[in-house]
């Protein structure tokens, strides 16, 4: 019973920080603060607002894990894996009208741009009007990856791998804004 409690009340706090990080990714986009002080507008949306991704996605991680604890840990993400790949089919086919129309307003009918759009489609997760759809291909590739290397290294190495990555992430987004890459989007 206390054990109970202690994890409502866990889940409650966490619950609380992805009510913050919802409100912190809306401003990403949003930039409610550029009217107020440019300083403030990038502390905030250069740097905290940043980590409100990796937050959903360890939030995805550590449910993965304490959910269900009697299943092992490779059911449980195929299982995520499937869902979540059900999810972005179903969403993308929402959005195709609009990535229909986004290529027909864009004027590119060749075949390197039609191959463009698909690799869009399965490695980056966007396309015409469907950006936000990065997330879910995105989440389904760190699934994936999991699942591969669980079969040859612990989850504790797997964390200590992923906390390594997170920390070399927070370096290149404090020191990159000003690299270049030649990704083309479109």
């Amino acid at each position: 019973m206390v054990d109970e409690v202690q994890r409502n009340n866990e889940y409650k706090l966490i619950d609380l920080i992805k009510f913050l990080c919802a409100y912190l990714v809306v401003g990403i986009h949003t930039r409610p603060l550029q009217a107020v002080s440019v300083l403030l507008d990038k502390v905030v949306y250069y740097n905290i607002s940043n980590y409100a991704v990796p937050f959903f996605y360890a939030c995805t991680g550590y449910f993965l894990i304490v959910k269900q604890p009697e299943k092992d840990l490779r059911t449980k993400l195929g299982y995520r894996i499937k869902k979540i790949f059900n999810i972005y089919i179903i969403w993308s086919i929402v959005y195709l009208p609009l990535t229909v129309y986004g290529w027909f307003i864009e004027g590119n009918k060749t075949v390197e741009y039609a191959a463009l759009c698909i690799r869009n489609y399965i490695l980056v997760g966007d396309n015409f009007y469907s950006w936000a759809l990065w997330y879910l291909n995105g989440l389904i590739f760190a699934l994936i990856l999991i699942d591969i290397l669980s079969k040859r290294i612990s989850i504790e190495k797997i964390v200590g791998f992923g906390s390594v990555a997170y920390l070399v992430g927070i370096v290149l987004t404090a020191f990159g804004g000003g690299i270049k890459t030649s990704y083309r989007h479109y």
